[in-house]
């Protein structure tokens, strides 16, 4: 792939990304259930995060690098 078709597939996913940790994607799990002693919304939050650190690292290593000569 090129590093505008990367752009475009990682942008598309941190959009989902983005909605479902602070959008609509985040109202089925705003609950006072436990896992593990964190609250489940907590966790929610916390994973989708993750992902959306994922993405941007591999941004860094496949969109935003250095043309190479």
């Amino acid at each position: 792939m090129t590093r505008k078709q990367w752009g475009i597939v990682l942008f598309l996913a941190y959009a989902v990304s983005f909605l479902f940790s602070h959008g609509p994607g985040i109202l089925p799990f705003n609950k006072a259930d436990l896992v593990l002693g964190f609250p489940v919304l907590y966790l929610w939050a916390v994973g989708w995060y993750a992902v959306q650190l994922a993405i941007v690292v591999a941004a860094y290593r496949l969109v935003w690098k250095e043309e190479e000569e």
